[in-house]
């Protein structure tokens, strides 16, 4: 003590006193940060594998208004404490100088504070509240049980200026649950797949049946009296094991065709009536959400639907299997021709690019930013929207589209995207190319 003859003069309890007190402004910081960045569902999870002080960390969280009121009490108890005492330290430190006093006390105790009793418990607790709030879930109910009386007054306060809100609060909306899925995909959580499942299952009550039904234009349908040699030519080539059956035109679709009972019926030579053994057709409407046709379609126990127009007429047909590979990604079977060429680069700039790709899916795998429009359709429908007259091979669409950086240190992308139409079948776009063109901007100084 002979460098620092002044520290003689304070009681060693003095010095004891501040730092037991530190240390509840830490424990108290810690807990409020803990339990307000608490997760509950892992939580949960402890409860069901039996750890112990689980239940009673949940509890806590169940309780959180309570406990934060009883933290921030208990905590600003100790810095109070924390001020009263350290200034009496100084005052024996600095007894002939009240403004130094007044600085030392301030200026030190500020920074104590803040790094012993704010920072660093704080940015512990945040890293890990979930296995820390376990641990001091027993000391804290104890807190929260001695200091109850205090607690209810200041709840009771409280009650005043805030009217309590009856509203039904949602812990997670559908907004944070995609955040939630992307944020577990970068960290490695769940892969990429998983991950686009998982954001299949979100989307799927967005879905309408005319987004991923087959429209009448390419809707293979049977005529009810047409020759069985036409039905059966038609089965064998197009693979299909049910065929819609109409009454004299298309709008009027009467049954549905089973592949298994018109060649059960061949092979076993029985005679064919074909509106005797068709099943009736299931009706849906073209704005129906993919989840509830899949609902339908399971009430119904039926495999395929007529999707109808608001003019009562046929716009195309669904299936159960469109519906799934909304979830799953494209399904393909042993008839199945799968097209290798679905997107392939062609050049460093330029794609070849089968018109059925969706508008998003084609920008998304290019990396090319929002696409123009937000509607999914394919890349066939939103170009001809974009021609005034019937499409051509060889007619051209450009757009410009600028991919804005929100980091300082990268520039703002700029790129044409030209569409080229390569191949038209029945008036319908089925192939293109898409040149990707950089465009040199000038930055702002």
């Amino acid at each position: 003590m002979e460098s620092f003859p002044l520290l003689s003069t304070v009681p060693p309890w003095s010095i004891f006193l501040l730092v037991v007190l530190i240390v509840i402004s830490s424990f108290f910081s810690m807990s409020e940060t803990v339990f307000s960045s608490l997760n509950p569902i892992r939580i949960k999870n402890y409860i069901e594998e039996g750890k112990k002080g689980s239940q009673r960390a949940f509890w806590i969280h169940e309780r959180f208004d309570y406990a934060l009121t009883t933290i921030l009490v208990g905590n600003n108890l100790a810095n109070v404490a924390l001020a009263t005492v350290s200034a009496g330290v100084f005052t024996r430190i600095f007894a002939d100088s009240e403004v130094l006093v007044t600085i030392f006390n301030t200026v030190v105790m500020t920074t104590i504070i803040l790094i012993f009793g704010e920072i660093i418990p704080k940015s512990f607790a945040k890293m890990y509240s979930n296995e820390i709030a376990i641990r001091i879930s027993r000391p804290l109910m104890l807190i929260m049980k001695v200091l109850k009386p205090v607690t209810l007054v200041f709840l009771n306060i409280r009650k005043i200026f805030l009217k309590k809100d009856n509203r039904v609060t949602i812990s997670v909306s559908e907004n944070e649950l995609e955040t939630i899925i992307d944020t577990m995909e970068e960290e490695g959580s769940i892969d990429e797949e998983e991950a686009e499942m998982l954001q299949s299952v979100l989307d799927l009550d967005e879905k309408q049946v005319y987004e991923i039904m087959t429209p009448r234009v390419d809707m293979v349908a049977v005529e009810v009296n047409e020759s069985l040699a036409s039905i059966q030519k038609k089965f064998f080539e197009n693979q299909f094991s049910r065929l819609p059956v109409y009454d004299g035109d298309r709008d009027n679709i009467v049954g549905i065709l089973n592949e298994r009972d018109f060649f059960t019926n061949i092979i076993q030579r029985l005679p064919i009536n074909v509106r005797r053994i068709m099943k009736e057709p299931v009706f849906v409407s073209k704005s129906m959400r993919a989840d509830t046709l899949i609902e339908t379609l399971q009430r119904e126990n039926s495999h395929l639907a007529i999707v109808s127009d608001e003019f009562g007429g046929t716009s195309g047909i669904v299936t159960m299997e469109d519906a799934i590979e909304e979830l799953v990604g494209e399904i393909y079977d042993e008839h199945d021709d799968i097209d290798d060429e679905f997107l392939k680069q062609i050049s460093h700039h330029e794609y070849g690019v089968n018109a059925d790709i969706e508008l998003g899916v084609l920008f998304k795998e290019l990396n090319l930013g929002d696409a123009p429009d937000k509607e999914e359709k394919p890349l066939g429908s939103w170009l001809f929207e974009q021609f005034e007259d019937l499409p051509e091979v060889d007619m051209t669409h450009t757009i410009r589209q600028t991919m804005v950086s929100y980091d300082h240190e990268e520039s703002t992308q700029v790129f044409d995207l030209t569409f080229i139409i390569k191949e038209i079948k029945e008036r319908r776009i089925r192939y293109v190319h898409l040149e990707v063109t950089p465009v040199e901007v000038e930055e702002d100084a």
